[in-house]
């Protein structure tokens, strides 16, 4: 009960700020700071559209299920019971021999070149695969647990996910730069008027949010075009043949995430490619 509360403060978070956001910019600043009409509407009109993609962008992250693993890759409890009776060499023994009786495609395994096996979900665990101790259970291609969207981060919403960072970087980007505007009014006699204190304080926040998220994106971006996790950039990946990679060139790897359908890039919906499970490797050399 304890711990469910925690983990709903982030989010919670992050949906205060975003309203405080939006009192202190469409109130405060567009509706009792501004003097000019067409400036107020142009300015509430794209703030608005900013704030509609960014929510939709954080809760599609936040309430997007994972795929459950295939049963190819789950072992019965009677089948797992007798495999943690082995001796652990005996064991990957067993495991590789099921990856080849299954004819599952497994391309990594662990760093001693074991098969990778989970046993809290008692399965193999495909390529990408890694058990989240939050969620409790394996996700499909793990890029890392967001406690500020209260879910994992994976192959179902990796995308959605850097829409998010995305959309916020726009949208505290836009608020910076056109109340910024106004910064030396704004400041002058700050102290003796509670609406100038508000914008103040909300110039700081959403800019320091600002900082923050475009500093998330442009990291994720770079592990976009590299084809990478989170995890996979902080543990190196061990495949099972040597001159194996998961980078298929930046293009390639852009489409495996947002598609190849241009129409729906900025849309915060699943329109990765593949199953989650499996993924095509290329060749460093030849």
């Amino acid at each position: 009960m304890v711990i469910s509360f925690f983990s709903c403060c982030p989010p919670l978070f992050v949906l205060a700020l975003v309203a405080g956001g939006y009192y202190s910019y469409v109130i405060e600043f567009c509706l009792l700071y501004l003097v000019g009409v067409t400036k107020k509407i142009i300015y509430i009109t794209i703030y608005h559209f900013m704030l509609v993609m960014f929510t939709w962008s954080f809760f599609s992250t936040m309430c997007s299920g994972h795929d459950d693993i295939p049963d190819e890759y789950r072992l019965t409890p009677s089948e797992n019971e007798r495999l943690l009776s082995y001796k652990e060499y005996d064991a990957d023994q067993i495991l590789k021999k099921i990856v080849n009786l299954r004819k599952l495609e497994i391309n990594t395994c662990a760093p001693n070149s074991r098969i990778r096996y989970c046993k809290e979900c008692t399965q193999i665990k495909p390529d990408r695969t890694h058990h989240c101790s939050s969620c409790k259970r394996c996700i499909m291609k793990m890029d890392h647990h967001c406690p500020w969207v209260g879910n994992c981060v994976g192959f179902n919403n990796y995308k959605q996910f850097v829409l998010t960072l995305l959309y916020a970087t726009i949208w505290c980007t836009f608020y910076v730069g056109t109340v910024a505007e106004y910064i030396i009014e704004i400041w002058r006699d700050i102290q003796n008027s509670v609406n100038k204190i508000i914008l103040g304080t909300g110039l700081l926040v959403i800019g320091l949010s600002g900082v923050l998220s475009s500093f998330l994106f442009f990291y994720h971006v770079g592990l976009l075009t590299r084809n990478e996790t989170t995890l996979e950039s902080l543990r190196e990946t061990t495949f099972r043949e040597d001159n194996l990679t998961f980078d298929l060139g930046k293009w390639n790897n852009f489409v495996t995430v947002f598609g190849d359908n241009i129409c729906c890039w900025f849309i915060p919906t699943d329109t990765a490619i593949g199953n989650g499970h499996e993924f095509t490797v290329n060749r460093l050399i030849g």
